[in-house]
Formats: structure tokens, C-alpha cells, sequence
């Protein structure tokens, strides 16, 4: 290569090389808006590695009567912050333009809260982290554990009623394309 394109092909690098992601840190009060998704100053936010039911999901109780699950899983959310100060520290965005972020009050991982209190699902897609959060809550039975409903990610495909139709409670699941227990 001539020694006068080097710096021509550096700054061509430097343009088009995709620089590291910047830590975005939001702090202040958040507003819930479903049982995975919180909006602080302006900035909207999804839960990292959690997937909650969707606002308008509804599930079964053990006896078999539909309950509103998804604005329960939101309502647990907002009582638990209670409109407390809320961290929350991401790199990533998802195609929604959320941040995709760790969120604490105080200490408290919420997203760890969430699937510990059996709201919401490990979202092993993105992150395993709270696998072993989530057998507890089965095991307990708690929040949606506690009867039968269908993984958000498989309500939101349109499978809900198909899905609740076929499955009770099934093994762990190990994400997206697995078959969790339904509705």
C-alpha cells in the first residue's frame, strides 16, 4: 500500500468502526409502564434479562379462572418502587429504542425482584442470569407460578390461547422457542 493512502484508509476505519457503547446511567423517579419496562426522566427502559407478562395478558388461576396478570405483574413493580429514586445502567438499546438496563432501588436488582417474586420470567434469550431466581418462584408457586399462563414472548407471537389450550405446568423452559407453562 502507498504510503499516502494510510491515512486515508485510518480515518475510513475511524469513520465506519462502530465505537464502544457508553454506559448511559438514568437516575430518578420511574414510572412503570408494564411488569419489564420503566420510563425515568424522559429515558424509556426495559428490564435487562427479564421478560414479564404483557399488560394485556391474562392468565389462569390454579382453579382455572382467567386473572389479569399482566397489569399485576406491572402493579408489583410499581408498589415495590413506590415512587422511589431508581438506577438504572445500560449500553444497549433494543429495536424499540428502550434502554436495555440494569435497574436498582437502593441496592436491589429489580429485575432479580420481578423474577424472585415469580412476575416475571428469566429471559434466557439475552441472559441466564436469573435462572436460578426463577425454579425458586415455580418451586414456591409464587406470582405466576402460582396457576398456569403462556411465556410473553410466546403471548406476543398470538399463541396464548393455543398454547394455554395444550400446556399445564411443563419443565423448566430454556427461552424463547422452548414450551413454559401456559396462560
Amino acid at each position: 500500500m502507498r504510503a499516502g493512502c494510510r491515512p486515508v484508509l485510518l480515518i475510513a476505519l475511524l469513520v465506519v468502526w462502530p465505537a464502544p457503547s457508553a454506559a448511559l446511567e438514568v437516575r430518578g423517579p420511574a414510572r412503570v409502564v408494564d411488569g419489564d419496562s420503566l420510563v425515568i426522566a424522559g429515558q424509556r427502559i426495559r428490564l435487562h434479562g427479564i421478560d414479564a407478562p404483557e399488560r394485556a395478558q391474562t392468565c389462569l388461576t390454579a382453579d382455572g379462572r382467567p386473572w389479569p396478570c399482566g397489569t399485576a405483574a406491572g402493579r408489583a413493580l410499581a408498589a415495590h418502587i413506590a415512587g422511589r429514586a431508581v438506577t438504572c445502567r445500560g449500553t444497549k438499546r433494543d429495536r424499540y429504542r428502550r434502554l436495555i438496563a440494569a435497574c436498582f432501588l437502593s441496592a436491589r436488582n429489580l429485575s432479580a425482584w420481578m423474577v424472585g417474586r415469580g412476575w416475571a420470567l428469566a429471559y434466557r434469550r439475552y441472559s441466564h442470569a436469573y435462572a436460578g431466581l426463577e425454579r425458586t418462584a415455580r418451586a414456591a408457586h409464587r406470582g405466576l407460578w402460582s396457576g398456569r399462563f403462556t411465556a410473553p414472548w410466546n403471548w406476543r407471537r398470538g399463541q396464548g390461547e393455543r398454547a394455554a389450550m395444550r400446556l399445564t405446568r411443563s419443565p423448566p423452559h430454556a427461552g424463547p422457542r422452548s414450551r413454559p407453562p401456559c396462560r
